[in-house]
């Protein structure tokens, strides 16, 4: 692992850690694992970035394994139907320290091994409707796996579309804002360079919209503790 990284991703870890936010550290994507000679080396990547994390003390880290299990990968253990595997081996190197899970291309429902193995459920929108969203959630809801065991429902990757995030957290779930741009240091938060104020009319949309729910969320959880009760599963998606 590359020194400079690690310090990078520390850095933002950290400066989460001190506003209050967790991140979602993913271990690999499609193009950079063709660097991996073998399943071998990427359970070695696994096994040591999972170290990293625990030696580093993090609380407010979540994994997820690989972008889209479903899309481009070449070794074994990272595909769809094998994914659970190594879900579960990170779980057992960090001896239920971390919460682990993986995600799939966008409208996919992840099989109900990976549903049954992961401390939480990733699912990407990409390309769906608020209608379709809403069909991903109650599609995860009614698998064997989820009925057995209910977990928090993270759509960590969709779009712009304000619609898909209220159809998401109208349904128990949390939602990814995924906003492009277009490399111009001025729309988007994806790709360099970026802009990271809110400047433009999708963010300020976005923002517009967590700011509400926030403040929904904080009213919702006030009265609850007035009336001395425990409001922790209202808060958890997918519950």
């Amino acid at each position: 692992m590359k020194p400079a990284w690690l310090h990078r991703a520390g850095k933002v870890i950290r400066a989460a850690d001190r506003h209050g936010m967790v991140v979602i550290l993913q271990y690999f994507y499609q193009h950079q694992e063709d660097r991996f000679v073998s399943d071998d080396a990427v359970l070695r990547a696994a096994d040591n970035m999972t170290d990293w994390v625990l030696e580093q003390g993090y609380r407010n880290v979540l994994i997820e394994i690989n972008n889209e299990a479903t899309n481009g990968y070449d070794k074994s253990v990272l595909k769809m139907d094998n994914i659970h595997t190594l879900i579960a081996r990170v779980q057992a190197r960090a001896g239920g320290r971390l919460k682990v899970s993986t995600s799939f291309r966008g409208g996919v429902i992840p099989p109900d091994a990976v549903i049954r193995q992961g401390d939480y459920i990733t699912v990407h929108g990409n390309d769906q409707t608020a209608r379709q969203i809403a069909a991903m959630i109650e599609a995860i809801k009614a698998t064997a796996a989820y009925r057995a065991e209910p977990k928090p429902i993270v759509f960590n990757e969709d779009s712009e579309n304000i619609e898909n995030l209220n159809a998401a957290v109208s349904n128990g779930a949390s939602w990814g804002y995924h906003d492009g741009g277009l490399r111009n240091y001025h729309d988007g938060f994806q790709y360099l360079p970026v802009n990271w104020h809110i400047n433009t009319a999708r963010k300020k949309a976005f923002f517009d919209r967590i700011a509400r729910l926030a403040a929904t969320q904080e009213t919702c959880s006030s009265s609850s503790r007035s009336q001395g009760s425990d409001n922790r599963s209202a808060i958890v998606p997918g519950r």
